[in-house]
């Protein structure tokens, strides 16, 4: 494999990790009748695509900023109805503004971790709100609900994590098992797997039983189970294969694709997501039954969930997230709103050709900017072999101007791009910088 992609992958899977509290720790046979090997939708899997954003029956909730105490926040959960999607009259509903990550859908509610590290549960239908449990200031990394039970994974003493388990109709509380890795919740079957601190074992759970059984844990990443047992895992990020069981020596491979960077496993469907060395991500689904493979679309950012007519993409405080249309590949905002006085205003300071109020020091003259374009234009060019469709200049708010802001003094502007690969879609990121006293733009960072 290559290294720069594979360190790329990592760098942005740790990105991810941090993004939901997890810095605080350190750390088949093939069956030929599909239809008999059925999963209990939603219910497979690991959750980092809950973390951020995740598909209702007709709806979908998100993460945004949110004016809170007068400033904008990362910590708004947002609701939008899908067949309102083209509504322009219509606003995503705020169902919180202390949203951390990990929404679960559990009837008409939704259930999460709030920004205190509690776990809230919101009515959507009154707005309704109380807090299941409070880890008194303590980290929750990951939660799932199976059933009518909340299992989720808490920080108990310094670099130990428990997994906790609450009766959603009784509001018994159960600890299932100590000292585990934070990283990896997964349905399987009629209860909740766990893997161990030390990574050695899988352990399989339940409310009722607690610590049912305990395997062997493969050295591959594992996606998911299907309720008949199979498992599904990922090899050396190229190979996508099935066992049968935890003690099966045959595999059965589904696919191999160069780089996978992420999956998302649903019913009868899996969600494949490879990452290159300039950071362009290809989307691709594959079908269980057919076991085929479509390529969907190109994007700079990470998808988090998919239903059968959208894939929402979104990465940690870019703004609003984006629908893939799966049908046409093509790429839609969550909410068309023209008639928003705010969206007015934002249009106007992102108009191409325009410079908005970027987090640099000194106005930038027309041959300054057509300097700065060569630049960019080249860098493509030369690169990738990609021309320059089109432009804009980001925003102060940008994740790019934190990551530069004390660029040795001197000042930095970041453009968001359309390149020749990929017209219509995402634009891409690229940071320019210049040291202070020096008039030589370089650039800094691109495509992430």
């Amino acid at each position: 494999m290559n290294r720069k992609i594979f360190v790329t992958g990592l760098f942005l899977i740790l990105f991810a990790f941090v993004s939901v509290g997890w810095y605080y720790f350190n750390n088949n046979n093939n069956n030929d009748n599909n239809e008999d090997r059925t999963v209990r939708e939603p219910l497979l899997g690991k959750t980092p695509h809950s973390s951020l954003c995740t598909f209702g029956e007709d709806f979908v909730l998100y993460k945004e900023n949110v004016l809170k105490n007068g400033e904008k926040v990362f910590s708004g959960l947002y609701r939008c109805n899908l067949n309102d999607n083209k509504d322009s009259s219509t606003n995503p509903q705020l169902l919180s503004d202390s949203f951390f990550a990990c929404a679960n859908i559990y009837r008409d509610k939704v259930i999460f971790i709030n920004d205190e590290y509690k776990i809230q549960q919101m009515d959507m239908e009154n707005s309704k709100s109380k807090i299941l449990y409070d880890n008194n200031g303590k980290a929750i990394m990951d939660a799932l609900i199976m059933d009518d039970c909340l299992y989720f994974i808490a920080e108990c003493d310094e670099n130990v994590c428990n997994l906790l388990a609450l009766n959603l109709t009784n509001n018994i509380q159960k600890q299932i098992i100590e000292n585990i890795n934070p990283h990896y919740l997964y349905h399987y079957g009629e209860g909740i797997a766990v893997i161990t601190k030390d990574n050695k074992f899988l352990v399989k759970c339940s409310f009722d039983d607690g610590v049912k059984e305990k395997y062997s844990a493969p050295e591959n990443e594992i996606q998911g189970f299907f309720d008949d047992g199979t498992i599904l895992l990922v090899q050396n990020h190229d190979t996508i294969y099935q066992l049968e069981d935890f003690y099966a020596d045959k595999k059965t491979v589904l696919l191999r694709k160069e780089n996978i960077y992420r999956t998302i496993m649903h019913t009868d469907e899996l969600l494949v997501c490879t990452l290159d060395d300039s950071g362009l991500m290809e989307v691709y689904i594959y079908d269980f039954a057919s076991k085929k493979t479509a390529k969907i679309a190109n994007t700079n950012f990470t998808p988090l969930d998919f239903n059968k007519e959208y894939i929402i993409c979104g990465d940690v405080e870019i703004g609003m997230p984006k629908l893939i249309n799966r049908r046409t590949g093509e790429f839609e905002n969550i909410v068309i709103n023209s008639a928003n006085e705010e969206h007015d205003d934002e249009k106007k300071d992102f108009s191409l050709g325009t410079i908005g109020e970027g987090d640099y020091k000194n106005a930038i003259s027309d041959d300054e900017l057509n300097d700065l374009l060569k630049i960019i234009s080249e860098y493509y060019q030369n690169k990738l072999s990609w021309g320059v469709v089109d432009y804009r200049i980001a925003d102060n708010d940008h994740s790019l101007y934190q990551l530069y802001k004390d660029y040795e003094l001197g000042n930095i502007i970041v453009f968001e791009v359309h390149t020749t690969n990929n017209p219509s879609g995402l634009y891409r990121d690229i940071a320019l910088g210049r040291k202070k006293n020096n008039k030589k733009w370089k650039v800094l960072n691109e495509g992430i």
